[in-house]
């Protein structure tokens, strides 16, 4: 969580002196090492702007599911319509990490509209 925080005021000071910080996520985001990843798609979490919750969005088709699942979870508390869409099309996920995420959220962030989903995912015996 301490790496998060760190990156996550890495990100605002690049932001404060005029540095993209969505160019700096991207490298991140494309790294090798899933950590890496994970920790830039928290840390985009706490910076919404529309170029940083376009990249998250990016990283709902990761190919590695614990960075899909955290995508989820990132993009969950201010997610819009079209961000609970394309978060819901993974209610078919193969990976449970990312179903589970997907049940929280919803739970989570009381998203209502999606009670039909979270009883399908709820009767996954997985």
């Amino acid at each position: 969580m301490a790496l998060i925080k760190l990156i996550s005021m890495f990100f605002v000071v690049l932001a404060s002196i005029g540095i993209s910080v969505e160019a700096v996520a991207q490298k991140w985001l494309a790294a090798e090492d899933a950590n890496t990843q994970k920790a830039a798609i928290r840390a985009l979490a706490y910076l919404p702007s529309p170029m940083t919750r376009t990249l998250l969005r990016q990283q709902l088709e990761h190919h590695d599911a614990e960075c899909r699942a955290q995508t989820v979870v990132a993009i969950a508390p201010l997610a819009d319509e079209e961000e609970k869409i394309a978060i819901l099309s993974l209610a078919k996920d193969p990976s449970l990490y990312v179903r589970r995420a997907l049940v929280e959220s919803i739970a989570k962030w009381h998203w209502t509209e999606c009670v039909e989903t979270l009883l399908i995912l709820l009767s996954d015996t997985q």
